[in-house]
């Protein structure tokens, strides 16, 4: 699951949420995406805003935090399908949100190579960065094929 964008407004980067860090109220999603477009990004960076750091939970924590972000993924899935029915989310707005997306992670790369060189210079660091990007490199090719396979 990706960014959902409105206008140009991203309510979720995914790539906190993955990694259990952000965990927005529903309600706070759903204000985001009634705010009036000029409203919009303005909610949307205060969404982006991670709170502080808690001390790591025992193993039931561990738990009710992964049923939390289920329970926040079902609430996004609903939004879509809520939006998608109403039509204010089409394909055109998904590769909005996609390009978004996609820009995002290479700035937030281009961020974090020139502030922490150290992770393209040390060999141990550049491996774990080029096995940490083998996902999205992976998904890449698995489209590529998928679109080489239906021009056949």
């Amino acid at each position: 699951m990706g960014s959902v964008c409105f206008d140009g407004a991203f309510l979720l980067p995914d790539f906190f949420v993955r990694r259990g860090k952000y965990k927005p109220k529903e309600t706070d999603v759903a204000a985001v995406a009634r705010a009036s477009p000029e409203e919009r990004r303005e909610k949307a960076e205060q969404l982006r805003v991670i709170p502080e750091k808690k001390p790591k939970a025992d193993k039931e924590s561990a738990r009710s935090g992964t049923k939390r972000r289920q329970e926040v993924y079902a609430t996004i899935d609903k939004s879509y399908e809520d939006m998608k029915d109403s039509k204010r989310v089409t394909e055109d707005s998904a590769l909005v949100s996609l390009r978004y997306t996609a820009r995002n992670m290479v700035e937030t790369c281009d961020v974090l190579f020139t502030n922490f060189p150290g992770l393209l210079e040390k060999p141990d660091y550049k491996d774990q960065v080029i096995e940490i990007m083998q996902e999205p490199k992976q998904y890449i090719l698995k489209l590529e094929g998928e679109t080489d396979n239906e021009q056949h």
